[in-house]
């Protein structure tokens, strides 16, 4: 976790200059993920530069976020006055410095991928703890284009492995699952407790 957090910091302010267009991206997601499932308030794990976040909070949602990159957390604050209190640092791996049944949702968008799976049994109790139930997941596609295959193989995560594991990971930890796909290269996966 810590080398993710390394590099994370160190790209936060190119990640930072797509703030607009991930934003855009995520609308279409936010508007679909209120027909399938309610969710008022939510934890955010991972928000990187808070796109996702701004776009729920503009949807009236009442959000709030972790992340473990300095670097992130100041663009997200930055980026998002109005909820800037409610994004704090902290590392998944450590656990959620939240009481058991604070949010109806759990969101994450493009994490698991990068967390070693013990990271990721961590992840899935912890977010199953803090939630009434629903944890969603928006990540890329079992298909994904050259360039993503490209970036993921550079940033040196689990990638590759998680698109093998995370079918049965889902299983092991959830009694449901439900999938969105919202492109050719993004899917969504709502897992229910």
């Amino acid at each position: 976790m810590k080398k993710h957090i390394v590099l994370f910091n160190i790209i936060a302010p190119v990640y930072g200059l797509f703030f607009g267009l991930q934003k855009r991206r995520f609308s279409s997601f936010v508007k679909r993920l209120d027909e399938k499932c309610e969710c008022h308030t939510i934890l955010d794990v991972g928000f990187g530069t808070g796109a996702l976040l701004r776009t729920l909070h503009e949807s009236g949602k009442d959000v709030h976020g972790i992340d473990g990159a300095d670097k992130m957390l100041k663009i997200a604050q930055k980026k998002n006055p109005e909820i800037a209190d409610n994004l704090k640092r902290a590392d998944i791996s450590r656990g959620l410095p939240f009481k058991d049944d604070s949010f109806d949702c759990v969101i994450s968008s493009y994490l698991l991928h990068g967390l070693k799976p013990a990271e990721r049994k961590i992840y899935y109790a912890e977010a199953k703890r803090v939630s009434k139930g629903k944890v969603i997941l928006y990540e890329h596609s079992d298909n994904p284009n050259i360039l993503v295959k490209t970036a993921e193989f550079f940033e040196g995560g689990e990638y590759f492995r998680f698109r093998k594991v995370k079918n049965q990971e889902f299983k092991e930890h959830f009694s449901d699952v439900k999938t969105m796909k919202l492109s050719k290269n993004v899917m969504v996966y709502i897992l229910y407790a």
